[in-house]
């Protein structure tokens, strides 16, 4: 299989990837922007907007009828951080044409044209009751998470050890710059959304790439602009001191999240060795803090460790008893000091190493997952296949680990915490 990465237009790559093991063809078009307060709440709201209605198909029911004459084609929109970007993304799904007996490809990618370049208008900007619909769905689910205390006490996490960088802003953005937007001004930062973005469009399937790019060019020509520029993430901070804080809430059980600083990132060639590194320390029941702090200690009801691959961060995230605080953070301690003398059995490498193979493998099982691979890939300025990242896996030792386990750097340490003795069971 080869895949051709090549630049279209002024700031738009696009990515071919044949791929015959589905019936289903997929185009994906992800515009990039540096992550800004001004400007995260409007972004996060735009893909929403644009998807309820377009030029020829004014409402959400005339879309997806349109779609169910496309053969069921399945529309997605998405808005995501990734390091320190901010990503739009717009996804269409759609029969491969060879088992359709009939030409649809020109068809989906006007369509998915008209979706981005062709919005419902009223007196020449967004739909007003369009605006106001979504406005309220980004709110729940702004306040959703909210009330999500796992995903509250992380973000919190975030905000205090990246205070003072682009990561430290909150993905969807921010009730009180949600109150602000009008469809006149959401227009505006639309327009500026699609001339200044770098833009990413992907292919992957069975169908004729060069026909493809051919109705790229004629139905999603994005006018050009002054690209915005996007600066790589600064992944050597280093903390003058460890930051701790806690909140008090409602909450029968304890959040405790702790930031790390990990002195690499996907663009780097020893990132592999940070993957198995995190593996080995939290992820999944036979990783040292599982069998360490759940298992042997009873001291946690969950507990895992997560990597933010762009910005270099390292979360270790546990519920627990407020009384179990300290001891909790100690054994995780350890659990990294063992790490960095190189105590990591042969059986906690090969179980590392074969849950990444697995996850890596694995996207070739899914409609869309060699999109998502190659688009991340394409994030991280590499060139990898998804073999070639299975060897760069296979070839880690343990040496390279305690190399790895040298770099962590412990930054912050948040708690939540419950308004009374909280009530724990394992």
């Amino acid at each position: 299989m080869i895949i051709e990465r090549k630049q279209i237009a002024k700031n738009v790559c696009l990515t071919k990837i044949p791929c015959y093991q589905f019936k289903t063809n997929v185009i994906a078009v992800y515009f990039k922007r540096p992550l800004c307060r001004e400007e995260v709440t409007a972004n996060s709201l735009i893909p929403y907007v644009l998807k309820s209605g377009t030029r020829s198909w004014q409402t959400e029911t005339k879309i997806s009828k349109h779609l169910q004459e496309l053969y069921g084609t399945g529309l997605g929109v998405s808005v995501s951080k990734t390091g320190e970007m901010q990503i739009l993304g717009f996804k269409l799904s759609f029969a491969a044409e060879s088992f359709l007996g009939e030409n649809i490809l020109e068809d989906v990618i006007s369509f998915l044209g008209e979706i981005i370049l062709q919005p419902y208008l009223e007196d020449g900007v967004f739909c007003k009751n369009y605006v106001n619909i979504e406005k309220e769905v980004l709110k729940e689910s702004i306040l959703a998470k909210i009330n999500d205390k796992a995903y509250y006490a992380k973000e919190r996490c975030i905000e205090i050890m990246c205070k003072n960088e682009p990561y430290g802003i909150a993905e969807e953005g921010y009730l009180e710059d949600l109150e602000l937007l009008t469809e006149e001004n959401l227009y505006v930062q639309y327009k500026k959304m699609i001339s200044s973005s770098s833009v990413d469009i992907l292919l992957e399937g069975q169908m004729d790439f060069e026909k493809a790019e051919q109705f790229i060019q004629k139905h999603i020509s994005l006018p050009e602009g002054e690209k915005v520029e996007i600066k790589e993430e600064n992944i050597f901070v280093e903390p003058s001191e460890l930051k701790e804080e806690s909140e008090t809430m409602d909450i029968e059980q304890g959040k405790l999240v702790i930031g790390y600083r990990t002195g690499r990132n996907a663009r780097m060639d020893d990132y592999y060795d940070l993957l198995l590194y995190s593996i080995v320390l939290g992820v999944g029941a036979q990783s040292k803090l599982f069998r360490i702090v759940r298992e042997k200690n009873s001291l946690c009801y969950s507990i895992g460790a997560s990597l933010e691959r762009l910005k270099g961060l390292m979360f270790i995230q546990t519920g627990i008893e407020s009384k179990n605080k300290n001891r909790v953070i100690e054994l995780i301690g350890e659990q990294l000091v063992e790490m960095k003398k190189g105590n990591i059995t042969e059986e906690e490498l090969l179980l590392a190493k074969k849950m990444a193979i697995n996850s890596y493998r694995s996207t070739k099982d899914s409609v869309s997952g060699l999109c998502d691979f190659y688009y991340a890939q394409g994030l991280y300025g590499k060139n990898l296949t998804i073999e070639q990242a299975i060897e760069k896996i296979e070839r880690i030792t343990a040496e390279d680990l305690k190399k790895t386990a040298d770099s962590i750097i412990v930054d912050t340490i948040f708690f939540l915490k419950g308004t009374e003795e909280d009530h724990f069971e394992q």
